[in-house]
Order: structure tokens, then C-alpha cells, then sequence
């Protein structure tokens, strides 16, 4: 920091002094008052998964010095959904994250909220390959998330390293949402250039279920070699699944973070699961706009949170802070 030479020392002294005060203290374009963010989220901060979100944005605000105010639909419809968006709208807040369901069913009242003067964030981020930079056009401030397909790319390698025998399964809990499906691709395409074969599959996104329907389809098909599960519920009914068919040959892998699913790796119960990080995936939307309205910034590119290997070799540091909430 430079200050023109006229000034006296002391002069210098008092206005460097000022500025980092300035640097310190939370900075606002609205007189003085905090900025407040409606974080539109899909489930409850008592989820396992997306309450880590939660605790993202919500430290996010605490830093930033943020009114950060999370709200999620009674219902995973896209038409509950678009009726928080609704309600973070008429708020009239300075910024809204929205999590993308179904990015081009909500695209209007994203429109809207722009149209108002609100920034936005969203999640997740598209794939790299996609979109390596961000439009001017884009509406949205930042996007944060993992890449999904290179996330499914990743499992596929780490399955490969275990020398994997006969077919992969790939379990999907949520049929027709989108970053479920892209993980599965990815996990297909790996695999199908190593010469494995892999069945894409409907299972539940409760563990009794899955277990079952994971359960009945083993015993249908004992050529089976692994199984990847996309979440944690899941991945506790493949756990589960294996103990019914009596597989413990079966090699098991998931994705997402929890307490039970990172034990399952220390105990060798489970290989590995892929991380997205989804803490980022809450505080760095909040960050994002409160930095554009605050100062003007922008990312150039999107911000990729995963994906993320954990195994053997890092489940157990990472097991504290997920029983913490943070991972």
C-alpha cells in the first residue's frame, strides 16, 4: 500500500492504520447493516449429508459477519422447491444459493431474483469439460460442487486397484436425479475401458431398503464382484446386503461422508468412499456473493469442492470431523 508523498509519516501512519481497521471489520453496501443470504437448501440441517451443508453456510456468515437464513422444502419436488425460492424472493435479501434440483425448472424465478437485483449462487458446479470458465451470461455468481462424472472416473480407478472379479454394480437411491446418474456414467465408462461390465440399478435411499433390494439382486447374480452405493444410507444397506447374501468377498465402495461410512473403512468393512466436501459446498456460495457484493469479485472459473478419494489411508483422520459435522 502506497500514499502520495505530501503526506506527513504520521499522516501515513494514521490513514494505514484506517485501512486495515477497515480490512477487519466486516465491509457492507447497505449502510452499516449485515447483508443477509437466503441458503435454499434440499433437506434439513439434521441430515446427515445436507446438514453438513447447513453448517457450511452457516459458518460462512459467522466469518463473513453474513445473515445467512437456510430454508428447505417439506418435500424434494420441484415444485416445493421453486416455492422456498418463492419465499427467499419476497425476502428481498441481497443474495440466495440455490441447490440445483432441477437447474432449468427453476431458471425463471433465477431470472427473477436477478432481475430484482439479488446475486445468486448454485450448486452444484458443471464438469469441467463443460464448462472450464464461467459465461458473462451465467446468472449465477459462483457455482460450487463436485465434478460428478469425474467423481464416478475416480471411483472406477479405485475399484480397479483391487484387482476387481466379474461385474460392478452401481446402485442409484434417487431415480432421475441427475449427479446420481452422472457418478453411475462415470463409474460405467471407467470400467467398460478396463473391459468390466457394470449394471446401473434402482435401489432405496433408506438403508432397510436397500439392503434388501440389494440383497435379492446378489443372490440373482453371483457373478457380481463389487457394488457402489452413492450416499450413506446406501452405502449402510450394501453393508448390510452383503452380510444377507453372504458375500464378504464383495468389494464395496460409496460416496459421501459420515460417521458410519468412514468406521466401515477403518474396520475394512467398506474400500473407500468419494468425497464432494460437501462443507464447501456451503460456505463457499456465501463467500461468493458476499465478496461480489462487498467487493466486486468474481470468479473467473467454478469452484470444485471434489471430488476426493478417502480410504484406508485417510478415514481415520477424517472420521473426528465428521462425527463433528464438518466432514
Amino acid at each position: 500500500m502506497t500514499f502520495a508523498r505530501t503526506r506527513t509519516p504520521r499522516r501515513c501512519l494514521a490513514l494505514a492504520a484506517l485501512a486495515f481497521a477497515a480490512l477487519a471489520a466486516p465491509v457492507t453496501l447497505a449502510q452499516g447493516k449485515k447483508e443477509t443470504i437466503y441458503f435454499v437448501g434440499i433437506a434439513s440441517p439434521a441430515d446427515p449429508f445436507h446438514g453438513v451443508i447447513a453448517r457450511g453456510a452457516e459458518q460462512a456468515g459467522k466469518d463473513l459477519g453474513v445473515n445467512v437464513v437456510y430454508i428447505f422444502p417439506d418435500k424434494v419436488t420441484l415444485t416445493d422447491y421453486n416455492a422456498k425460492i418463492e419465499q427467499a424472493i419476497a425476502a428481498q435479501p441481497q443474495g440466495i444459493v440455490i441447490l440445483g434440483i432441477d437447474e432449468k425448472g427453476s431458471r425463471p424465478l433465477a431470472q427473477r431474483a436477478r432481475e430484482l437485483g439479488i446475486r445468486l449462487g448454485f450448486n452444484p458446479a458443471p464438469p469441467v469439460k463443460d464448462k472450464p470458465l464461467r459465461t458473462p451470461d451465467d446468472l449465477y455468481v459462483s457455482r460450487v460442487g463436485s465434478d460428478e462424472y469425474s467423481a464416478g472416473r475416480a471411483a472406477a480407478e479405485r475399484l480397479l486397484t483391487e484387482k476387481v472379479k466379474g461385474k460392478v454394480v452401481c446402485g442409484i437411491q434417487i431415480p432421475g436425479d441427475l449427479t446420481l446418474s452422472t457418478r453411475c456414467q462415470g463409474v460405467s465408462d471407467r470400467l467398460k475401458e478396463a473391459g468390466i461390465k457394470t449394471a446401473i440399478i434402482e435401489i432405496a435411499n433408506e438403508p432397510g431398503q436397500s439392503a434388501e433390494l440389494l440383497a435379492t439382486y446378489l443372490r440373482a447374480n453371483p457373478d457380481t464382484g463389487a457394488v457402489i452405493t452413492l450416499g450413506g444410507p446406501p452405502n449402510a444397506g450394501a453393508r448390510e446386503a452383503r452380510k444377507a447374501a453372504k458375500r464378504p468377498d464383495l468389494l464395496l465402495g460409496g460416496f459421501d461422508m459420515d460417521a458410519a461410512t468412514l468406521q466401515s473403512i477403518v474396520d475394512k468393512d467398506m474400500l473407500f468412499t468419494v468425497d464432494q466436501q460437501p462443507f464447501w459446498r456451503g460456505y463457499i456460495p456465501v463467500l461468493g456473493i458476499a465478496h461480489h457484493l462487498r467487493y466486486g469479485l468474481q470468479q473467473a472459473n467454478y469452484f470444485l469442492s471434489g471430488p476426493s478419494i478417502v480410504d484406508a489411508a485417510n478415514a481415520r483422520a477424517a472420521l473426528k470431523l465428521s462425527r463433528d459435522g464438518v466432514r
